[in-house]
């Protein structure tokens, strides 16, 4: 084993020192002109896919614009038939999602390109790399480039990698960002994106599989409104849902569509005490479903030497600090072998009931079929506190799988942690679960809440023009706004119907 891991490393090494020496010959020019972009508006980088004849810029409203072009080749530039200086203010006029500007580049060698240039209400992002294609481990040597809607622009040096298991093998890919210092030391580098944590990793959703491309980032939004008002109430909870920010995503100078740059679930955002406090915090996440995972089974705990277990990654500590599966490992032991009698009196102490109850009514109103046993945190602050638990990945919700099929708006989703939990009723937990219910439906939870969730970023992608985008790059997988917002609202109706009876009725 310890030769196997060696080995590996040497490869990811190896690997690494290629991909780096292939990177260096890529031009970087941090600045006010990037030099890998064809033009500039107000020295801020147009980007562009030549293959699709498309330019893009983002701006933080739509109506009558004015903006200084730069080109950064030697020839000619043309804009709607108009033969454009080198820096010259130029009047767009009006304009909206759906109005394009004609623009034709006349090289010296007399090669032309043309391009319709539209402007986007999203920011974009840009990733640069001088090889043949990102893969899904190790993180390789890219340029990241954010252009704001206020025409901020970031530069910044990054590793980038393939993320999630499905992503693989689906032709729109999510990917997984390391923010650096330098490609040579790889330092990691905090940065906050658009207000969001001052994080070095970052995830850029693909959406693929989601037909709406706003399931996840609605439960997650549903999530943290429900936390916020469990702290208000006096509840127990563990602040551990991520925002996000819906971007456009160029891979070199490539369109790739709509994505969602995510914040990712860290140990110091949960504030999880470090091993040099003696008081080791801990987080764990489900990737497959298992024994283990759903706590109906407790396969072998081997040696502690490897970050996966039975369905389970140790998130933190993280892999170079060592492996520790004993907290886990012995929840599991618990929930599966102790008595009933055992199981009441002491699932509060290994388990945060408070929030066990708003992650279970989360997951049944999304009907999260994917959240049942796999995607799944568990956090615990330090030595021997309890868990608290914490959705992830919630794109196969709100009556649609993971493929995409509608499913129905009926049936409870649980697992067996949950099973014993109802039948026990461990501190009331059904009588609080119902109570929890009640007080959620009168706010967070009313259908014309949920609808103005959907509608605000259905808004966003109509406004901005990018579904026309994004269907036009993915047309396997488009996306009809109208169709899935009626969809979405009706099963939501359905939805409600079927839980207000069940909670109504849980304590009996």
């Amino acid at each position: 084993m310890i030769f196997e891991r060696c080995i590996k490393a040497l490869l990811l090494i190896f690997v690494s020192l290629v991909m780096h020496s292939c990177y260096e010959e890529m031009p970087y020019a941090p600045g006010l002109k990037d030099s890998s972009s064809i033009l500039a508006l107000n020295y801020k980088p147009v980007f562009e896919d030549s293959e699709r004849g498309l330019m893009l810029f983002p701006i933080d409203e739509y109506g009558f614009f004015k903006a200084k072009i730069s080109k950064n080749f030697n020839g000619k530039l043309y804009v709607n038939s108009e033969q454009i200086p080198d820096d010259y203010e130029y009047d767009f006029g009006a304009i909206d999602c759906k109005t394009s500007f004609e623009v034709t580049l006349i090289k010296e060698s007399g090669d032309e390109e043309n391009f319709h240039l539209y402007f986007s209400l999203l920011p974009l992002v840009k990733i640069e790399y001088n090889y043949e294609e990102i893969l899904d481990d190790p993180k390789l040597p890219a340029k990241l480039t954010v252009v704001t809607t206020n025409s901020d622009v970031w530069y910044e040096s990054a590793g980038i990698e393939i993320r999630g298991g499905s992503s693989t093998s689906k032709p729109k890919k999510s990917y997984g960002i390391e923010i650096w210092d330098d490609y040579d030391s790889k330092r990691n580098k905090n940065i906050s994106l658009f207000d969001m944590y001052h994080d070095d990793d970052w995830i850029l959703d693909a959406l693929y599989a989601d037909s709406s491309r706003i399931r996840n980032r609605v439960s997650f939004d549903l999530w943290n409104d429900m936390q916020v008002d469990a702290a208000e109430r006096g509840n127990r909870t563990k602040f551990s849902g991520i925002k996000g920010r819906y971007i456009e995503l160029f891979l070199n100078n490539e369109y790739q569509g709509l994505y969602c740059l995510n914040e990712r679930v860290e140990a110091k955002m949960l504030q999880i005490k470090k091993e040099q406090t003696g008081q080791q915090g801990y987080l764990y996440k489900s990737e497959s479903w298992s024994g283990a995972t759903t706590f109906s089974g407790l396969p072998e705990l081997a040696i502690d030497e490897s970050e996966h277990w039975s369905g389970w990654e140790q998130k933190y500590p993280a892999p170079d600090e060592g492996y520790d599966w004993k907290p886990l490992y012995n929840f599991v032991d618990f929930v599966v072998n102790c008595t009933d009698q055992q199981f009441k009196t002491s699932i509060g102490d290994c388990f945060v009931l408070d929030q066990a109850i708003d992650f279970y009514i989360l997951v049944n109103l999304i009907k999260g079929a994917d959240n049942v046993g796999k995607n799944i945190f568990l956090l615990s602050e330090s030595g021997e506190s309890p868990f608290y638990i914490s959705p992830w990945d919630m794109d196969a919700t709100w009556g649609r799988d993971w493929l995409g099929y509608k499913v129905d708006s009926r049936s409870v989703m649980t697992f067996n942690l949950y099973r014993r939990i109802i039948e026990q009723n461990p501190e009331y937990f059904r009588e609080n679960l119902k109570k929890r219910y009640t007080q959620l439906r009168e706010e967070i939870l009313t259908h014309d809440a949920l609808q103005q969730k959907f509608h605000h970023y259905f808004d966003v992608f109509e406004e901005s023009g990018v579904i026309i985008r994004e269907n036009e790059r993915w047309p396997e997988s488009t996306v009809n706004i109208k169709r899935e917002m009626d969809y979405l609202s009706n099963w939501s109706v359905e939805r409600f119907s079927y839980l207000d009876n069940y909670f109504q009725h849980i304590d009996q």
